[in-house]
Formats: C-alpha cells, sequence, structure tokens
C-alpha cells in the first residue's frame, strides 16, 4: 500500500505574521524606499530616525546599519520579520533578534513619485548606455584593422562591462 504524499503548502500572510524565511523577508524589505525606524531594545527605544533603505543583503559577516538618513539592511542580523497592520492600514515591520528589534514603519510618497523617479533613471542609463554603445560601434566601422585599433579594445572593455563580463 503506498502512502500518501506529504507535501508542505507554502505559507500565505495577509496583514500581519511572522515570517522566518530570508529570502521572503529580503523580499518584503527590498523596496520600502523611505521609512522611520525605532532601535528598541529591551522595550525602550534607543534610536529613531527618518531613512531610505539603500540596500537589503543576507550576508552572515555583513552588519545592518543605520546611519544619517541611509539603512543598510542585513536578514541574516536577525531571526525574523513580524509583520502588522493597524485599523489604518499601515504596515510595521519588525525585524527582531532576542531583546532587539528594528521596527520599520514606511512613509508612503506622493501617488509613488519615488518610485517612478527611479525607473526613469534606470531607463535614461540604459538609454545612454546604449547611445555611446551605437556611437562606439559606428566608429570602429572606420578603424582598418580591429585587433590593433584601440578604439575596438575600447569597445569591447566596454561591452564586457555592460554583459558583467568584467
Amino acid at each position: 500500500m503506498t502512502q500518501p504524499s506529504l507535501s508542505i503548502c507554502a505559507p500565505c500572510i495577509v496583514g500581519s505574521g511572522i515570517i522566518v524565511n530570508r529570502s521572503d523577508i529580503h523580499r518584503l524589505l527590498c523596496d520600502l524606499g523611505q521609512v522611520r525606524y525605532f532601535d528598541v531594545v529591551d522595550g525602550e527605544v534607543r534610536a529613531r530616525g527618518t531613512g531610505y533603505v539603500m540596500e537589503v543583503l543576507a550576508d552572515p559577516q555583513a552588519a545592518t546599519v543605520a546611519i544619517g538618513r541611509t539603512l543598510y539592511l542585513n536578514v541574516c542580523s536577525f531571526d525574523y520579520l513580524r509583520l502588522s497592520t493597524d485599523l489604518e492600514q499601515q504596515v510595521t515591520f519588525d525585524l527582531v533578534r532576542d531583546a532587539r528589534t528594528l521596527r520599520l514603519v514606511p512613509i508612503n510618497s506622493d501617488d509613488d513619485t519615488e518610485r517612478a523617479l527611479v525607473q526613469d533613471f534606470q531607463a535614461l542609463e540604459a538609454a545612454v548606455a546604449d547611445v555611446l554603445a551605437a556611437s562606439l560601434d559606428a566608429h570602429m566601422d572606420n578603424c582598418a584593422d580591429m585587433d590593433n585599433c584601440a578604439d575596438w579594445q575600447a569597445l569591447d572593455r566596454f561591452n564586457r562591462s555592460r554583459e558583467g563580463r568584467g
């Protein structure tokens, strides 16, 4: 007689709950943008501020850093993420480890203006890179000896850097 397959269903969290999977925590924190933060130790607020989440990483050797108006969050600095939503639908992200909680409260920007600016910048950056590559390609058409042409070598380095091959 065969035994039934026991498959574990991934959790579904709506509004509030506890997240322990680091990749889930990473996904949730990546697009927070501007937040109010509170460093709470043993129930006492030790530090507070407002800043932008600049980077979210998962590196056991790196620190979580909140300095000035910037936050660099390392999911390995925490045991779990507690999500909660209040009556006004404001979401609170509590990153917890032992007696320390780093509370993040997103600051809503005007109709996603900040996100639109980032997308516009990324599109502009890609367009400029394409124009530069096309310009270099056109210049290279005039280069007679490809192997000894410094411009060709520069174009090759440029294309390799765009493709992440250094």
